[in-house]
């Protein structure tokens, strides 16, 4: 989780050092567009301007027009890139932000597991006999049909009864 959360806080800052390289990138790329476009504005009204009658003589109202739909769009465009920049970045701090409540969780367990642990050997007991219990389950076997937990039998060896953790049953009833 630790490796999680380092990879993903650099994701964060590459996402936002990106976002601010493609921000400076958006405001150069105005800036020498609209210097570009006076220029050239500028020429075309002059070489139209000579060919043309003062009747016939074309504004600059009509050449703009499409050059500003287009940079529009651009604009447009770029707008839609950082907002969804910007919902990808919120996103990734929500999930860091939930591995780190998640990581907080689980050391609080871990820490108060092992002081249960070293304190008391019935808890110790108690959570081994929960562990198998959840092993055995996960393989399959079920409980009072398969095994069975706390169980008793008599011992005639040593003629003593014994209470094993669990006892599981074998075919042709034996057990284990």
């Amino acid at each position: 989780m630790s490796r999680q959360q380092t990879a993903l806080a650099k994701t964060n800052e590459h996402l936002e050092d990106k976002l601010d390289n493609a921000k400076k990138e958006l405001d150069t790329l105005l800036l020498n567009s609209r210097e570009q476009f006076k220029v050239l504005a500028e020429e075309i009204v002059k070489e139209k301007g000579k060919d043309l009658s003062d009747a016939n003589r074309i504004t600059l109202d009509a050449l703009l027009n499409p050059l500003k739909s287009d940079i529009n769009n651009f604009k447009k465009t770029i707008e839609d890139t950082r907002k969804e920049d910007i919902q990808d970045i919120t996103s990734l701090k929500k999930e860091i932000e939930n591995l780190q409540k998640m990581n907080t969780r689980l050391s609080e367990d871990a820490r108060q597991l092992a002081g249960a642990l070293r304190s008391d050997v019935k808890v110790q007991g108690n959570w081994g006999e929960d562990r198998l219990k959840l092993i055995l389950e996960s393989e399959g076997l079920q409980n009072y049909i398969d095994f069975t937990n706390q169980g008793t039998y008599r011992d005639e060896e040593e003629d003593r009864n014994r209470r094993p953790d669990c006892i599981l049953r074998l075919p042709d009833g034996k057990h284990r």
